[in-house]
């Protein structure tokens, strides 16, 4: 029976190589660490400049799932502002690439450089502007507060009173409206206006623009006042 041994000299390179791991095993973990970091960061998604756009031949669009901004019928997208995106990537004569996402996402997924622009009724607010750069905005919104149809109608500021009404600082600077008593909701508008309309919410403050829009398929929402 015949057996292989380890030379003295590998066994010492082993054994010292060993002690010195264990020695420093702290420094390896987080130069591991920062190696995994570095390499993510190199190979995450980047938004592209205009040059760059024409350049790949795609544009690509972070676009909130509300139904105002775009919706999906027989595989088709359609909608007002997938509508604006459409015309405009046509324009570059580029290829539109929709990712449809929670419009809390949106702003986060821009900044991790998964889309070129977020679109989805996006008002230029402090909160925006914080976390984004808003372009030439296309349309001006006016504020209105939306109840259930069938309930009291609020028609002026005092009819209101210290009624609580939801809203998301999300979408409007609220110290702006410091008369109203506003209750900051993570929830989307279009979440709180379909509570409105299902009866959980009496009172939801947004735009005009967007109450109109909602009330084609909320049809229980209504205008309270401007």
């Amino acid at each position: 029976m015949t057996g292989r041994f380890v030379p003295a000299w590998l066994a010492r390179v082993l054994h010292d190589a060993i002690r010195f791991v264990a020695q420093h095993i702290e420094l390896f973990l987080i130069s591991g660490l920062i190696m995994v970091a570095a390499i993510q960061y190199a190979v995450r998604p980047q938004s592209q400049s205009y040059d760059e756009i024409q350049q790949s031949g795609v544009l690509r669009v972070l676009i909130s799932d509300d139904p105002d901004a775009q919706y999906l019928f027989g595989k088709q997208h359609y909608g007002f502002e997938y509508e604006l995106l459409a015309a405009f990537a046509r324009s570059l004569d580029v290829e539109l690439k929709l990712e449809v996402v929670p419009f809390g996402e949106l702003f986060s997924l821009l900044n991790n450089g998964v889309g070129d622009l977020a679109v989805g009724g996006i008002i230029n607010t402090a909160f925006v502007r914080d976390v984004c750069q808003p372009s030439i905005p296309w349309y001006e919104a006016k504020t209105t507060v939306v109840y259930k149809r069938g309930t009291d109608r609020p028609k002026n500021l005092e009819e209101l009173g210290d009624s609580k009404i939801q809203t998301s600082a999300r979408y409007f600077g609220m110290s702006e409206y410091e008369f109203l008593n506003l209750v900051d909701d993570h929830r989307s508008e279009y979440q709180l206006l379909s509570a409105v309309a299902n009866g959980s919410e009496r009172f939801v403050f947004t735009t005009n623009y967007r109450a109109s829009n909602a009330k084609h398929y909320l049809p229980d929402l209504n205008r309270g006042f401007i």
